[in-house]
């Protein structure tokens, strides 16, 4: 049977409030005498109130209600980032990411630590996102991590949906990376075979091989093949999970054969320590935010002008974003200066 058509609103009003329920009663059966008239006419402002978002009054409730179900099964802001830190822990990530996710999780928990997750709104966290000290960057950095968290709420049940995706980001302006000169690099690398000689192998492929900082920590020098020109970044320590190999330019070659073993980790103790101390030897005033990743990529494109290879290489999928970011930073000159950076003749003392 199709359903009865809509009385308008005009005919309602002109209706005295026992001549409606009646109505009503012919019209709807014996499910009416439970519709009072007060509750009617709230239902009518409610699906007037919705007109507008084109929403009907069940499709409002429904979602109400998937609300008020998420907030009861929620947890506290400080459980669900431990929880979250935990998770992901377990999902195999690596110890560095489980500790940078947490720093940042950490900061928003001592703001909203013992609120329940299902009562924060997106304006409530863009405010702080907008407060928090730093560059455009910084901010964004929070707001891509808070995120993680919060998609975790999202599959947990414990929320609706993720609040982070109604904040702002931050607009950055796009500055070339920083990198480091030809003379910088062989001042730097000078400055670590005269000071801190073990931490020559770590920089140097850093400088040479672009493998990401995270990457050189967990590298051991099993995987550093010089005798077949190639460094192994495993799926278990790739940032990508996924293996590649990097091949060891003749350059990087000079710079790693004195320190060749068997095995045991490429990165010394306290070697930020023992950086600082080689930078004050090479004059060097800051370290650039992954300047030795950025100069390796500004120039191999500049000196092999293969941003394929040079995509393999660093272990990204795409060659768009790389071609972006580092074409023509550097002149080929510049370029093959900086390839022709070696172990002074002598070797290390």
């Amino acid at each position: 049977m199709d359903p009865p058509a809509p009385i308008p609103k005009r005919s309602l009003h002109l209706l005295t409030t026992d001549r409606r329920h009646k109505l009503a009663v012919n019209r709807l059966g014996h499910c009416a005498e439970r519709i009072s008239p007060a509750l009617a006419e709230e239902a009518l402002r409610c699906q007037e109130a919705l007109q507008p978002y084109g929403k009907s009054l069940i499709e409002a409730v429904r979602e109400y209600v998937a609300t008020l179900e998420a907030r009861r099964r929620s947890v506290s802001v400080g459980e669900l980032f431990s929880e979250v830190i935990r998770v992901k822990g377990q999902d195999g990530r690596s110890r560095r990411y489980v500790h940078e996710l947490g720093l940042y999780l950490r900061r928003l928990a001592r703001e909203f630590g013992q609120r329940p997750v299902g009562s924060l709104e997106s304006r409530e966290i863009d405010d702080w996102l907008r407060a928090l000290p730093g560059s455009p960057i910084h901010r964004n950095n929070f707001r891509r991590n808070l995120s993680v968290a919060f998609i975790h709420t999202v599959d947990r049940g414990y929320l609706a949906a993720n609040p982070i995706v109604k904040t702002s980001v931050a607009r950055v302006v796009d500055r070339p990376p920083e990198i480091f000169s030809p003379e910088e690099a062989a001042r730097f690398l000078e400055a670590c075979r005269a000071l801190c000689p073990e931490i020559v192998p770590m920089h140097a492929i850093g400088l040479f091989a672009g493998l990401r900082a995270a990457e050189i920590e967990r590298l051991d020098w099993k995987e550093i093949k010089l005798a077949r020109r190639h460094i192994e970044v495993t799926a278990e320590k790739s940032k990508t999970a996924r293996r590649r190999l990097v091949p060891i330019e003749s350059n990087l070659s000079t710079w790693l054969k004195p320190f060749e073993r068997q095995a045991g980790p490429v990165v010394p103790p306290n070697a930020v320590d023992k950086r600082v101390a080689a930078m004050k030897g090479a004059g060097l005033p800051k370290w650039p935010r992954n300047g030795e990743r950025h100069s390796y990529a500004s120039y191999h494109l500049a000196h092999f002008r293969d941003a394929a290879k040079m995509a393999l290489n660093m272990g990204h999928t795409s060659t768009a974003l790389l071609f972006n970011t580092y074409r023509e930073l550097v002149t080929p000159e510049e370029a093959a200066d900086y390839w022709a950076i070696e172990v002074p003749k002598g070797g290390l003392s």
